[in-house]
């Protein structure tokens, strides 16, 4: 099964942690408000993230999945201007039904100026 979290167009400012739910352009900064209650058990795999505008000047912009308020292993990393489709498809955590997940989306921009990404889409596998 496939959990998408649609940012359709969603603005991660320079400098910002933020957390992406379902829905279009669900962002916030506060996690239990993107917080996603998994329906099955399983493994959690194959992260993949579509930015379509980068114009952070810094590299090490993230897309983690958190669980429990946890970072786990399953992340993509963005350089400094870096767009489209990136995957993690080697890493994975396991979910029991009723955990809490997130995305989380962190902007390493500063400096002066807009240093925005702008994040489309995220999507991940869950497998029982």
């Amino acid at each position: 099964d496939t959990l998408g979290f649609s940012a359709a167009g969603a603005v991660i400012s320079k400098g910002a942690t933020a957390f992406i739910g379902i829905g279009s352009g669900a962002v916030t900064s506060t996690e239990a408000y993107a917080n996603f209650y998994v329906p099955i058990g399983g493994t959690i795999q194959n992260l993949r993230v579509y930015v379509s505008a980068n114009a952070s000047g810094n590299a090490g912009n993230t897309c983690t999945i958190r669980k429990g308020g946890s970072s786990q292993t399953l992340l993509v990393s963005y350089g400094a201007g870096t767009t489209g489709l990136l995957a993690d498809t080697a890493n994975s955590f396991t979910v029991v039904a009723g955990d809490v997940i997130a995305v989380q989306f962190v902007n390493t921009g500063s400096g002066g100026g807009t240093k925005d990404i702008v994040v489309e889409s995220v999507s991940m596998e869950i497998s029982a």
